[in-house]
C-alpha cells in the first residue's frame, strides 16, 4: 500500500518516529493521539475516541473499525470515506479485459485518483460502451467494485456470516447520503454503490475473451441499481445490512448483458 504524505512543520527537532505512527498518520505531541482527518486514536489504549462519522452508510461494521476492518486491502485516504481497490495484478486485469473488450474507448486509472476508472481516450460508441461511460460520468451515483480472489467478499451480512460469491459477481447494494434537511429524493447527495467481483471466479468460469463484457455488466449493474435507488429514495441495502433484492433483479436486468459461463449452465446473481 503506497501513501503520499507532504509534512511540514517548525518543529525540527521531532524524528519521523515521534511525528509518525505506523499508520503514517501525525501524532500530537501534547495529548499522543493520532489523528485520522475525522477522529483520533489512542495507541497506548489502541482505541478510538469516537466512532467513525460515516458509520451510518455502513450499518453492518462496528462504528470503531478502521478501514471496514480489512486494511490490507483497503484504504482510508481522509477519515471519513472507504476507498476499495484491489490488488495492483487484478486491477491491471480489470483495465487489460475492458480494453479488450471496448472497439472505440481506451481506459485507464485516473493519476490523481489510482482507483478511479477514466476514459483516456476515444469516444464511447457501442450500447456497451456508452453504457460504461455514463456509469463514470454521473457525479451522483458513487460506483464501487470490489476485487477479490475467491468466493468470500468480505461483507458481513446482519446475522455476521461472510457473504460468499455464487459465481464470479455479487450486487451488495448502496447506502444514500443526504445533503441537508429531511432525507428525501430531493435532499440525495449521494448513493454509494458496492459490487463485488473474483476475480479468480471469473478466470475460472469465464474465457479470457469475455472477461471485460462480465466486469463490464458488474459495473453498469452497479451503477443501475444506484439509479433505481436514487430515482426511488430506497437504499439498495436497508439499516440491518440486508440487501434489497427487488433492486438487485431490476438493476441486473437493466445492466450490460453477461457472458455465457464455461458450460452456460447457470448467471451469476
Amino acid at each position: 500500500m503506497n501513501q503520499r504524505i507532504t509534512y511540514t512543520s517548525s518543529s525540527s527537532s521531532r524524528t519521523l518516529a515521534e511525528m509518525f505512527t505506523f499508520s503514517a498518520k501525525e501524532r500530537d505531541a501534547e495529548t499522543g493521539l493520532s489523528y485520522f482527518g475525522a477522529r483520533y486514536y489512542s495507541s497506548d489504549l489502541s482505541i478510538w475516541l469516537s466512532v467513525d462519522p460515516q458509520a451510518s452508510k455502513y450499518p453492518s461494521l462496528s462504528p470503531y473499525v478502521y478501514c471496514a476492518d480489512n486494511p490490507v486491502k483497503l484504504v482510508d485516504p481522509n477519515g471519513e470515506e472507504v476507498s476499495v481497490f484491489g490488488s495492483s495484478e487484478n486491477k491491471y486485469t480489470i483495465i487489460k479485459s475492458l480494453n479488450a473488450h471496448f472497439d472505440n474507448i481506451t481506459v485507464g486509472y485516473d493519476k490523481e485518483n489510482p482507483d478511479k476508472l477514466i476514459i483516456i481516450k476515444g469516444t464511447a460508441q457501442t450500447e456497451d460502451e456508452i453504457a460504461f461511460a455514463e456509469a463514470l460520468a454521473d457525479t451522483k451515483i458513487d460506483v464501487n467494485l470490489l476485487l477479490v480472489d475467491g468466493r468470500k467478499t468480505g461483507y458481513q451480512t446482519s446475522a455476521g456470516d461472510d457473504l460468499e460469491i455464487e459465481g464470479a459477481g455479487a450486487f451488495l447494494g448502496n447506502s444514500i447520503s443526504y445533503s441537508s434537511g429531511t432525507q428525501t429524493k430531493e435532499n440525495i447527495a449521494k448513493v454509494h454503490t458496492l459490487q463485488c467481483l473474483s476475480v479468480g471466479e471469473m478466470k475460472r468460469l469465464y474465457k479470457e475473451k469475455d472477461w471485460g463484457q462480465l466486469i463490464n455488466h458488474e459495473i453498469t449493474e452497479s451503477f443501475k441499481g444506484g439509479l433505481i435507488s436514487s430515482d426511488t429514495n430506497v437504499p439498495g441495502r436497508n439499516e440491518n445490512g440486508v440487501i434489497n433484492s427487488d433492486i438487485q433483479k431490476k438493476a441486473h436486468a437493466a445492466a450490460t448483458p453477461q457472458p455465457f459461463t464455461i458450460g452456460a449452465s447457470w448467471f451469476h446473481h
